[in-house]
């Protein structure tokens, strides 16, 4: 397969001052029908750190169809239609 006709989109989430690393933050993706969910989280592991932008793959989608973002406050918001 042509690598090339697979995209994807990455979220970096920045929290604020009380967060900054955007901890516990949770997107949930909707693309070609299939609805994907993944959480920042804080902490390491032995000689690792979790990386904490949020990987999303649309496979030949070029679009997302919806974009929730729920924040630690309790919080959700929408990815603006701008961010496409």
């Amino acid at each position: 397969m042509n690598a090339s006709v697979f995209h994807r989109v990455l979220f970096k989430l920045i929290g604020h001052e009380e967060q900054p690393r955007g901890n516990r933050r949770a997107v949930t993706i909707r693309a070609a029908g299939v609805k994907q969910f993944s959480e920042v989280r804080g902490g390491a592991s032995y000689l690792s750190q979790k990386r904490s932008a949020l990987h999303f793959g649309l496979g030949t989608q070029k679009k997302w169809e919806s974009v929730e973002i729920r924040w630690p406050n309790g919080a959700v918001e929408t990815a603006p239609e701008r961010c496409r």
